[in-house]
């Protein structure tokens, strides 16, 4: 097998940025986004056309300029810049990818998404969140729930004021109570607002009893002679 040659420089891709045809803009983005970060200095010279390709609504291939813009940022430091493109980069930018610059990302988006969620839910501020940020926090937490990665997501949930997405993670979880008690403790321990804290202990509380009813009614459904609640007396109450 023959081994694949690396370029020398990104020159020849970069021209093609200038051409009309958007068949060899096509061409030349899909080859930048796999040099780009050993090119990205001489990218650099040439990131408004890359810009303008993103900013043009009609071109087909907007979201894979915005990736190639946003690791061009990250590499020249700015790192808002280089979130805000990998933002408009939607699913090309991939949340599952374990490379310093999807994980430096993924940390400045959940840091601006939970300063922002603060503010909005403990705060009680007037706070605008792109929905795109929402969507990239939401992935991630999505990526944890199907890799059983449950305690991070719980983290990511409690951090980010979501109450809802702290019952998703604890319904998709295989141990439902263990998730259960790792919320509320992580909730105790590190949750400074008062009214947030109370509020998932009462979430926390309120799954809690409503699995085990769940539990319990299946049970009795499958053993009508028995008693449900001889093994699970809590249940008794949240009948």
């Amino acid at each position: 097998m023959t081994a694949a040659v690396m370029p020398s420089s990104a020159a020849g891709l970069l021209t093609l940025l200038q051409e009309e045809n958007d068949e060899l803009k096509h061409y030349a983005l899909i080859h930048l986004n796999k040099v780009v970060h050993e090119f990205w200095y001489q990218i650099s010279s040439y990131i408004g056309s890359v810009e303008a390709l993103y900013e043009d609504d009609e071109f087909r291939d907007r979201e894979l300029a915005a990736l190639i813009a946003s690791k061009v940022f990250y590499h020249l430091g700015e790192l808002d810049s280089a979130l805000t493109y990998a933002l408009g980069a939607g699913s090309h930018f991939n949340v599952d990818e374990q490379s310093e610059y999807v994980q430096t990302l993924i940390a400045r988006c959940l840091d601006q998404y939970f300063e922002l969620r603060v503010k909005q839910v403990e705060q009680k501020e007037q706070v605008d969140i792109d929905p795109r940020l929402v969507s990239m926090v939401e992935r991630m937490l999505n990526r944890c729930c199907e890799h059983a990665q449950f305690e991070q997501a719980v983290g990511v949930a409690l951090e980010g004021r979501r109450l809802d997405k702290l019952e998703e993670v604890v319904s998709r979880s295989n141990d439902q109570a263990a998730t259960l008690s790792y919320a509320l403790r992580v909730c105790q321990q590190l949750v400074v607002n008062r009214d947030f804290r109370q509020q998932v202990t009462l979430r926390t509380l309120c799954c809690s009893l409503l699995w085990r009813h769940e539990e319990c009614t299946c049970y009795q459904y499958c053993y009508p002679d028995s008693n449900p609640y001889a093994s699970h007396p809590s249940a008794l109450q949240a009948s």
